[in-house]
Order: structure tokens, then sequence, then C-alpha cells
């Protein structure tokens, strides 16, 4: 058995609980879109500690995965069955939330369809995402394998500059109605894979100037508050400044990986909580796809007792979802991940 990489473990157990945290503040931060600027902005603020929760995972990924040696088919064989059948699964009880949430009437050629189309629910976008991404790893692996690292850092930056910094333009200027720069957007996709060849060059070798790299993520996380007041239209937000497609979470992200990676010596955790780290890091995918059905549970019963009206009163009611929803978010995961493993070994041995 390979040894655990503890502060990896750390770093995604921090991203599992940013995106919960995401989800969970988009809901305290609308209550004051049109009547309080001020207070909007400070949970803006507040959500801007957490937007590096996806660039994480999707660094975390390239950390790991561009390293193995595997052929396309061991790959593919191995990996997209622990995607693609949890996926399936959660994205099934999803539906029927939504059946009963919604009183769309059952029908699973319409749960096909919607599967098929990414509308079933919002935060499932990941998945699809990342099954592409995985998909190609074994041909990046080829890729990174004969790039040097001044070459690998080149490719990198240079996705960089056109992918989110290209896109930032794009969006500001778009805004004002003089959309800049429009022919030469590169998709989504490739910006987030460009996270996993980061994620990877991190594996193998280190930015030296990292001081620079904490003052630009500090940096970048007092604009993305005063950003997003641009992008308000009326009472609807718009988070595309905050999202990892966009230039300012990038140095954030950066910032996190090393303010954990550097210290976490020095943090002297104990055996039980390493232990809980490791358990919530190696269920980090499950979490991540039923946190949001345990949210809105949980948000739904508070709020039939709780009219959370006062700012102080919104901050509380966000910790206290925040804290139900990774408790009961990780013992389910922790059923989940134990039927799970028993089918999978119950069909090995008849195979």
């Amino acid at each position: 058995m390979k040894k655990r990489v503890e502060h990896i473990d750390l770093i995604r157990v921090f991203a599992c609980l940013s995106v919960i945290a995401i989800h969970i503040n988009a809901i305290t931060r609308d209550n004051f879109i049109t009547n309080n600027k001020t207070y909007y902005a400070l949970f803006t603020l507040l959500d801007s500690f957490t937007r590096a929760g996806v660039p994480l995972f999707l660094m975390l990924t390239g950390y790991f995965v561009l390293k193995k040696e595997e052929d396309y088919k061991t790959f593919i064989k191995k990996k997209m069955p622990k995607l693609i059948i949890p996926f399936i699964l959660f994205s099934f009880v999803y539906y029927l939330y939504l059946v009963y949430d919604t009183n769309i009437s059952f029908n699973i050629l319409s749960f096909i369809k919607r599967l098929f189309n990414n509308e079933i629910y919002y935060h499932l976008w990941y998945m699809y995402t990342i099954i592409l991404i995985y998909l190609f790893i074994p041909y990046e692996k080829v890729l990174v394998d004969n790039l040097k690292q001044k070459d690998l850092l080149r490719l990198i930056i240079t996705t960089f500059i056109i992918g989110n910094l290209f896109l930032t333009i794009n969006l500001l200027t778009k805004r004002y109605n003089h959309p800049f720069l429009s022919a030469c957007l590169l998709p989504n996709l490739i910006i987030y894979n460009n996270y996993v060849l980061l994620g990877h060059y991190l594996s193998k070798y280190d930015f030296k100037n990292k001081k620079l790299i904490y003052i630009l993520g500090l940096i970048s996380v007092l604009f993305m508050p005063i950003v997003d007041l641009f992008f308000i239209d009326g009472n609807v937000r718009n988070d595309v400044m905050l999202t990892a497609t966009s230039i300012l979470p990038v140095f954030y992200t950066l910032g996190i990986y090393y303010l954990i990676k550097d210290n976490y010596d020095k943090l002297k955790i104990n055996k039980k909580v390493k232990k809980l780290i490791e358990n919530y890091s190696r269920l980090s995918l499950y979490i991540y796809l039923s946190h949001v059905l345990v949210m809105n549970i949980t948000v739904k019963i508070l709020s039939s007792y709780w009219i959370y009206d006062r700012f102080v009163e919104n901050i509380l009611f966000t910790i206290i979802v925040f804290i139900i929803t990774a408790i009961v978010s990780y013992f389910i995961s922790i059923i989940f991940d134990l039927l799970y493993n028993k089918i999978e070994n119950r069909i090995k041995r008849k195979a």
C-alpha cells in the first residue's frame, strides 16, 4: 500500500468543505442582494475565501492521476466506473428529489434526457467535466512525460493567459456592451484541464517566489466581492468572476496549496484527527455528490422554524447549515462507500 501524502488529504478536505460553503453561502448572500449591498459584499467576501475548492479538486487530479503508468484500456477500466457509477446513482436520487420538490412527473426517459443534458442538479456539472478530463488523461500523460519543466510551465501559463485572462477581459467588456477578445476564447474544459496540468507540475516542481503568490492570492480574494458587484443584474447575481475560469481564484488557490503544504508539519495533528482527515478526503467524491441534497433538506427544515432576516442571524444560519451538511454528508458517504465496496467485491468474486 502506498503511503498517503498527508498534506494532500488536508488540502482535499479544505476543497470539499469549501464547495459545501459556496453552495450554502449562496443562499444567505441572496437575502441581501437587493436591500443591502454592504451585507451582500461581506457575504461575498466570505464566499471568496471558499473559491479555491473546485480548482484544488482539479489540481489534485493532476497531482496523482498523471503519475500513473497504465495503458488506456487499464486506466479507463479502473477509473471510469468509480466516477460514472456513483454519478448515475446520485443523479437518479437527485431526479427523484426534483420530482418530489417540483411536482414534475416521474419519467425514466425524462431522467435519461436530463442526465445527458446536465439538467438534473446544478452541482453535477463538475462530474461531466471530470469524466471528460479523465477520458484524455492517458494521452495527456504522454504529453507531460515528454515535456521539460520549462515547456510544461509555458503551456500552463499560455493556457492561463488565453483561457482565464482573456475570458475575464471578455466578460468585463461584454458587461458594458463592448465585448473584446470574443474570437480568442478557449472552451471552459481546457481551462479546467489546465488546473490538472498545474497539479501535475506541483507534484514534481516548485514555484520559487511564494511570497508573490501569497500577495496575489490575498489581492484576488479582496477583489472578488468588488468585481462581483459589477455583475449584479437587478436582483440576480452572477458569479462569473468567482469561478475557476476567472483569473481571480488562480493565485488564491496556489496560495492555499502552499499554505497547507509548507505548514502541515507545524500543525502537529494527532492520529485520530489525521484518520478523520484521511477518511473525509477518501470519501470527498461522495460527499460532493450528496451534500446539496443534505443542504436543501436542512435549509427547508430550519426555515420552517426560523426566520433569519438579520445579518447576524444569516451568519449563524450559514454556520449551522454548514456543520450539519458537512457531518451528515460524511456519514451518508460512509454508508454509500460500504455498500459500493460490497457490491464491487461480490462482482469481482463472480467474475
